[in-house]
């Protein structure tokens, strides 16, 4: 989980569906003033986590699953 952010796409398709996870990612990456790219810093997937979390539902719950994996270590 370090600077990618397509761990964070597939986790939203087990519960979307890939063009809904997609736009929904996408809408979060731009909620937090970045654009698409291949590679983050750890401010910046950040900054995506908690505009993820914002967006509540599955989303949000993806979100927190992900930072709470980040604050482990893993």
């Amino acid at each position: 989980m370090d600077g990618e952010v397509s761990f964070l796409e597939e986790k939203l398709k087990l519960f979307l569906e890939e063009a809904e996870a997609k736009e929904n990612l996408d809408k979060a990456i731009a909620s937090a003033g970045l654009v698409r790219k291949d590679y983050y810093s750890k401010e910046e997937i950040n900054k995506i986590l908690e505009a993820m979390i914002s967006q509540g539902g599955f989303v949000e719950f993806v979100a927190r699953s992900a930072m709470a994996s980040l604050m482990l270590g893993k």
